[in-house]
C-alpha cells in the first residue's frame, strides 16, 4: 500500500506540474493586457513576478478586442532561484533541528502558440473564460541539491484547453524575501489554488535523470519517464479537483548505484479518480504545522482498468503483476509536518538493497522519509478484480504463473490493517511441476510493531552489521507484528504423479502485550489430508502403511493465553486429531509466569520460566483404531498372539513406572494399561495439585521421584 501511498502522490504532483504550467502561461499575456488597461497593475504584477526571477519573451503578442482574445506566439518563461530549508535529524518522528538543505534551480515554460479569451483581472485575481494551447506547450528545469545531486526534468503537453480559469498572484509584500521554504510557501499556496471548470490535455509527458555528484565526478542514480493520455480535469476550486481521468498512462523507471540497479515499469487504461483533495496534501508543508493525527481526505473514489507493473525483483528474475479493475475509496492522510527538501532528497536518492547509506544516514527505504511521508497515508477500501501474477526466472528457465479472482483490502494505516482477502487463487507450474487452487485466504488484525523501534533496530543493525544475529529479540521486538491472524480455506495442491494434498480449513491468530513474543496464539485446521507418500521419514511411513493408511486426515487445535495482571499461562485444550488413528487432548495452567519470559525470552526467560508454579495439567487420548492395528502389526511381526503381546506391554508399563519407587502409583498405571490395552477406547492423565507447584520444587523431585505422584495428585484413568 505504501507503493500506492507513493502513486497518488505522483498523480496528484503531476496535476500540480501541469496546473502550474497552465497557470504560469496564463499569467503571460497579463502584462500586455495590463500595459494596454491599468499601467499600475502591469507595473505591480511585473514587479512580483521579478522578485522571483521570472522574466518572459515572446514573438507576437496580439489581441483582438472584438472577440476579447489574445493571441500569443512563441512564448517563453525563464525563471532561477534558490530554496533552503533547515530539514533537521529525527528522533522518532520529530524534527530536533540540523542541516541547512539547499536547492537551487533554473528553468524555462515554452510554448507554440496560446489563445486566451476574455482574460480580465480583479484585485490580485486574473480570470479567464477559455484558454487554448493547440499545439506544444513545455516545461524543462535543471536542479542541483545540496551540491550532491543534479538532475534534469522534462514535462510537456499536447494541445491543452481550459475554461473559466481563475487564479492568484499576491501582492508584493507576500512575495517570498529570502530563499526559505517558509516564505515560499504562501506564494505557492495562492498560485496553484486556482478554479476552472474544465480541463483537457490531449497527451502529456514527463522526465527525469538525477545523477549524483561526486567531487569532480558524477554518475546517474535514477531514470524514469511517464506518458498520458486524453487526460480531463474538472471542477477545480479551493485546492480540490472533482474529477481527474485520462485513457492511457505508461511509466518507466531506473534506479541505479554503483553496484546494482532495478527497473521498474508500469501501464494503465482508463483510470477514473473522484475528489481529489492536494490542499490536504499542500498543508504538510505548510510552517508550523501542529502534528495531529487527525485525517483529512486526499480522494473520495478511484477506478482504474487493465494496470500492469513489471519490475526486476532479482537478477534474472523478473515479475509482472496484471490487474483488470482496481477500485480505491476514501483515502485520507495525517496532518503530520514534512520537510520538503529533505522528502526531496530521500525521493531523488533512493536507496537499493545493498546501496550505501545516504547523507542523511537513510541507508534503506524502511528508514528514509519517503517511507515515513507513506506511512501517514491510510486506505480504508480498496479492491483489486482479475489479478494475475507472472514469475519469469531466467537462472532456471522457468515461469511461475498466480492469478486471484479478487482481492479486498481494508483498514491500511501506519497503525497497521484491518484485512487482506483473497478469493479464487490459482497457481500454476510450481516448483516440482505442481499447481494449486485455494478458496479463500484471509490476513487480518495485523498491528504493526512501533516505527521509531523498527528504525532503531535498522540504524543498528546499518551501524553494526549482524547486530540482528547478536540481538535476534530486539531485531524481532522492530520487525514482529504486536498482532496478526490469518484464515485459509480450501486449497488443494496437487503434484505429478501424487495423490494431493489438501486443507479445508485453517486459522491462526497472534498477539502480544510484551513484544515481541506472542502472549496469545490461537490455532485451528479442519481436515487436512496429506498423502504418506510425501512422509520423508522412512520409519514412520512403514508403521503408517502398516496399520493401513494411504492418506492421514487430521484436525488440530490450540489456544494459548499469557494474562498480565495475574501472570497466568493457560494452553486450552491443545488437540490432534487423526481420523483412523485417534485424538490427543491435552491442557495445562502455570501460575507466576513473569513477564520476562516473553520481554527478554534469551536473557531471563529461564529464570522466569523456573519461577512458574504448575497449577493443573491433563492430557486425553481417545482410540480411533491406532492401538488396536499396531498391537495386530507388531505381533504379526514378532510371530506371537496378541494376547500374548498385551501380557508383555502390560508388563512393560510396570517396569517404566517402577523406578519412581511409589507402589500406589504403579499399580494405578499398570491397571489403567490393562484396562485400555484390554479396549482401547480413552486414555486420561490429570495432575491436579491441592495448592501451585513451584517448577523448581517439581525438578528437585526427581532426585527421589517417590513424592511426585502424591505431590502433583496424578491419576490415570482408561475409559
Amino acid at each position: 500500500m505504501f507503493a500506492q501511498a507513493l502513486a497518488i502522490f505522483s498523480l496528484l504532483a503531476n496535476s500540480l506540474r501541469l496546473l502550474a504550467i497552465v497557470i504560469s502561461v496564463a499569467a503571460f499575456p497579463a502584462y500586455a493586457l495590463a500595459a494596454a488597461t491599468g499601467e499600475d497593475a502591469y507595473q505591480k504584477l511585473v514587479e512580483s513576478l521579478s522578485r522571483i526571477s521570472v522574466t518572459t519573451i515572446a514573438q507576437s503578442v496580439q489581441y483582438d478586442a472584438d472577440s476579447d482574445v489574445l493571441t500569443i506566439e512563441e512564448g517563453k518563461l525563464s525563471f532561477a532561484g534558490e530554496v533552503s530549508e533547515d530539514t533537521g535529524d529525527t528522533i522518532g518522528e520529530q524534527i530536533v533541528g540540523g542541516m541547512v538543505r539547499k536547492l537551487e534551480f533554473e528553468g524555462q515554460i515554452h510554448f507554440a502558440k496560446c489563445d486566451i479569451e476574455g482574460l480580465n483581472k480583479v484585485g490580485s485575481h486574473y480570470r479567464a473564460m477559455r484558454w487554448t494551447c493547440p499545439t506544444a506547450t513545455s516545461l524543462e528545469v535543471d536542479f542541483e541539491l545540496d551540491s550532491q545531486l543534479r538532475g534534469t526534468y522534462y514535462f510537456n503537453l499536447q494541445e491543452f484547453e481550459t475554461d473559466n480559469l481563475s487564479f492568484e498572484l499576491p501582492g508584493s509584500t507576500t512575495l517570498p524575501d529570502n530563499s526559505s521554504v517558509d516564505s515560499w510557501y504562501p506564494l505557492i499556496r495562492r498560485f496553484l489554488f486556482a478554479s476552472f471548470n474544465k480541463l483537457t490535455v490531449s497527451s502529456s509527458g514527463s522526465s527525469l535523470f538525477v545523477y549524483a555528484i561526486d567531487g569532480d565526478d558524477e554518475h546517474m542514480i535514477l531514470a524514469n519517464s511517464s506518458f498520458q493520455k486524453d487526460l480531463e480535469l474538472l471542477e477545480a476550486a479551493d485546492g480540490r479537483l472533482q474529477h481527474l481521468s485520462f485513457e492511457k498512462q505508461e511509466k518507466e523507471g531506473r534506479l541505479l548505484s554503483l553496484t546494482n540497479s532495478a527497473d521498474i515499469q508500469s501501464k494503465k487504461g482508463p483510470s477514473r479518480y473522484e475528489g481529489l483533495d492536494y490542499g490536504a496534501l499542500l498543508n504538510l508543508f505548510a510552517p508550523n504545522l501542529e502534528p495531529s493525527l487527525e485525517e483529512q481526505p486526499l480522494l473520495d473514489s478511484a477506478s482504474e482498468q487493465d494496470t500492469i507493473f513489471s519490475f526486476g525483483a532479482a537478477p534474472g528474475v523478473w515479475l509482472d503483476i496484471n490487474i483488470e479493475v482496481s477500485e480505491t475509496h476514501g483515502i485520507a492522510v495525517l496532518q503530520k509536518p514534512v520537510s520538503p527538501l529533505a522528502l526531496l532528497s530521500s525521493f531523488l536518492r533512493p536507496q537499493l538493497i545493498g546501496g550505501a547509506t545516504g547523507d542523511d544516514g537513510e541507508g534503506t527505504y524502511l528508514t528514509s522519509r519517503v517511507f515515513s511521508f507513506a506511512r501517514n497515508f491510510s486506505y480504508p477500501d480498496n479492491k483489486y478484480t482479475g489479478t494475475r501474477f507472472k514469475l519469469t526466472d531466467r537462472n532456471l528457465d522457468a515461469v511461475r504463473r498466480v492469478m486471484v479472482d479478487k482481492i479486498e483490502i481494508t483498514g491500511v494505516n501506519s497503525n497497521g490493517l484491518n484485512e487482506v482477502a483473497f478469493s479464487g487463487i490459482k497457481a500454476k507450474n510450481l516448483p516440482g511441476g505442481g499447481t494449486a487452487t485455494v478458496g479463500g485466504f484471509k490476513i487480518s488484525n495485523v498491528e504493526f510493531a512501533d516505527y521509531s523501534t523498527l528504525k532503531s533496530v535498522i540504524e543498528a543493525e546499518l551501524a553494526s552489521p549482524g547486530f540482528s544475529v547478536t540481538n535476534p529479540v530486539e531485531y524481532a521486538r522492530g520487525f514482529f507484528p504486536r498482532s496478526l491472524g490469518y484464515e485459509l480455506d480450501s486449497l488443494e495442491f496437487l503434484s505429478p504423479g501424487l495423490d494431493p494434498v489438501r486443507i479445508g480449513k485453517a486459522n491462526l491468530s497472534l498477539a502480544t502485550s510484551v513484544p515481541p513474543i506472542p502472549t496469545s496464539i490461537s490455532l485451528k485446521s479442519e481436515d487436512v489430508l496429506f498423502p504418506i507418500a510425501l512422509i520423508q521419514d522412512e520409519q514412520v511411513r512403514q508403521i503408517l502403511e502398516a496399520v493401513e493408511l494411504e492418506t492421514i486426515v487430521w484436525s488440530d487445535k490450540a489456544q494459548l493465553d499469557w494474562d498480565e495482571g495475574s501472570e497466568e499461562l493457560s494452553l486450552e485444550r491443545l488437540m490432534l486429531k487423526v481420523e483412523g488413528l485417534g485424538r490427543v487432548e491435552m491442557s495445562a495452567r502455570l501460575a507466576n509466569v513473569s513477564k520476562a519470559l516473553f520481554e527478554d525470552p534469551i536473557g531471563q526467560g529461564q529464570s522466569a520460566a523456573l519461577g512458574a508454579h504448575l497449577v493443573d495439567a491433563s492430557l486425553v487420548f481417545h482410540d480411533d483404531g491406532l492401538t488396536t492395528k499396531s498391537l495386530a502389526h507388531i505381533a504379526q511381526q514378532e510371530g506371537i498372539a496378541e494376547s500374548e503381546f498385551l501380557e508383555v506391554l502390560v508388563a512393560q508399563a510396570a517396569q517404566v513406572t517402577a523406578p519412581i519407587q511409589n507402589e500406589a502409583f504403579t499399580r494405578l498405571a499398570s491397571d489403567a494399561a490393562s484396562a485400555f490395552l484390554k479396549d482401547p477406547k480413552r486414555m486420561k492423565i490429570t495432575l491436579t495439585p491441592v495448592n501451585p507447584v513451584p517448577i523448581t520444587q517439581i525438578l528437585g523431585s526427581l532426585a527421589a521421584p517417590q513424592s511426585l505422584p502424591d505431590l502433583l495428585n496424578v491419576n490415570i484413568v482408561a475409559n
